[in-house]
């Protein structure tokens, strides 16, 4: 990976990517390298692209990480809702006992057709 992003063209990865598989392997792979992030100059960079990589490939397929997907979290029957946005809609519920927000993703904007839940 600190190969791919010291490359100068390293975000043109995103275009060469064909099928959203692909795609959610790899922000799967990313994203718990920013999660260990470090405060020297150098990773600091590399984060930086590291974030900038994740974007584009999220933003040209439309797939979610698995690695965002929590389980174990529970509802009350007839969801609480506690806010609508461009997005998607937020519920309350619960994980291990403490009170969560979940976001309800719309699939389209346009549609605003409910997909998936982070």
């Amino acid at each position: 990976m600190r190969e791919l992003l010291s490359q100068r063209d390293y975000i043109n990865i995103a275009a060469h990517i064909n099928n959203a598989s692909d795609a959610e392997h790899l922000l799967d792979f990313i994203l718990p390298l920013l999660h260990n992030e470090s405060r020297s100059n150098g990773e600091l960079k590399e984060n930086r692209r590291a974030r900038r990589l994740l974007l584009k490939v999220a933003s040209t397929m439309p797939v979610i990480p698995r690695s965002l997907f929590i389980k174990g979290v529970t509802m009350k029957v007839g969801p609480d809702y506690i806010s609508r946005g461009g997005f998607g809609l937020v519920v309350k519920g619960e994980l291990g006992g403490a009170l969560v927000a979940l976001k309800f993703l719309y699939k389209n904007v346009r549609h605003n057709s409910i997909v998936s839940c982070l």
